[in-house]
């Protein structure tokens, strides 16, 4: 028996930051004068930032035993500054395991099969595509008859939390007469929760919408792959189908929230 046993661990950071600045000036003595400083008046002066920070810690392992049954496995917990203070790691894990049967004795020999593999994998991974700051509560400097003041933008969800993907995937990889004749079927079934979306409120509050937690949905399909290889030599000619369906089910959506009476 032949035994393989590898794998990896770390931590991965990243962090992201933008700042922009737009200054508009007239009255400039010529065109050879370029710079802000030679303008005789500043019309209009504005600037923004935003950053976000990730933190991460993996590990995965991989195990094969006699070039026929293979094993993966791998765990990662992400941390996102876009969500609440309380829900700003997931945990990920996935497994994954293969066998190629065509390297089992009863089939090693054979004049027909030539690669036969069963494969499977099942895991779970997040998704925090959201604006940096939308977990919070956020305000806008403002005037009003000259007197400077705030404004409220955005109502805060402190309970925001990461969208949660899991997939299950069935594969088989196969060969015919010398890899003549190859192809693959596969199926998978993915479901998504905690959609992050814009969740309707009542306008009496000021606003229209908050983004939240708020559906889920299910995509299945299958998908059929066959090649030949119709001549082989100094002349190549090959052939490729490929057939596939998709099916997409939402499954939970918020209704609009109705104003209080």
């Amino acid at each position: 028996e032949r035994h393989v046993l590898d794998g990896v661990a770390g931590i991965e950071y990243q962090k992201g930051r933008t700042t922009d600045a737009d200054i508009q000036g007239i009255g400039f003595p010529s065109n050879k004068f370029k710079k802000l400083v030679s303008a005789t008046n500043i019309e209009d002066a504005n600037s923004s930032g935003t950053e976000f920070a990730f933190a991460s810690y993996f590990a995965r392992a991989n195990y094969k035993l006699d070039d026929k049954y293979l094993f993966g496995a791998s765990f990662r917990v992400d941390g996102s500054s876009r969500f609440g203070r309380n829900n700003r790691y997931g945990s990920f894990p996935a497994v994954s395991a293969g066998w190629i049967i065509s390297e089992e004795n009863f089939l090693k020999n054979s004049n027909t099969i030539s690669f036969l593999k069963f494969r499977a994998s099942y895991g779970k991974t997040g998704n925090a595509e959201i604006g940096n700051f939308a977990s919070l509560s956020l305000f806008s400097a403002t005037d009003y008859a000259n007197i400077p003041g705030l404004v409220t933008t955005q109502i805060g969800v402190p309970d925001l939390s990461w969208e949660n993907t899991t997939q299950l995937d069935l594969g088989i990889d196969f060969g015919f007469f010398d890899n003549r004749l190859t192809g693959e079927i596969d199926y998978f079934n993915k479901k998504t929760t905690d959609l992050m979306l814009n969740a309707p409120i009542p306008a009496v509050l000021g606003f229209t919408t908050i983004t939240k937690n708020i559906g889920s949905m299910n995509n299945t399909g299958w998908e059929f792959v066959l090649n030949g290889a119709i001549l082989r030599g100094t002349f190549t000619w090959t052939a490729s189908v490929n057939v596939s369906t998709y099916r997409n089910v939402v499954t939970k959506l918020v209704s609009p929230v109705p104003p209080s009476q």
